[in-house]
């Protein structure tokens, strides 16, 4: 079985990219679900629990943010480890 060879910079900019992806992709389900409960169009579900599943992303883009300043916080670490 051949394996793909990644350098430290490839897996730190990969992990990069798919943080900032998720970042995007909460942003767009949040701005999604609070038109959602403006227009009272949350499916079968109720208003409270329409609120609860946009905390829910709130609180996971709040994560991701922290992950994200942490992938910064490591390459600025490793940039002064390696001068």
């Amino acid at each position: 079985m051949v394996m793909c060879e990644w350098t430290l910079a490839d897996i730190k900019n990969r992990a990069s990219s798919k943080a900032f992806a998720k970042q995007t992709i909460l942003k767009l389900d949040i701005e999604d679900y609070k038109r959602s409960l403006k227009q009272g169009t949350y499916g079968g579900i109720t208003y409270e629990e329409a609120e609860q599943v946009l905390d829910g992303y709130k609180t996971e883009l709040q994560v991701w943010n922290y992950i994200t300043c942490l992938l910064y916080t490591s390459d600025a670490a490793d940039d002064l480890l390696c001068v």
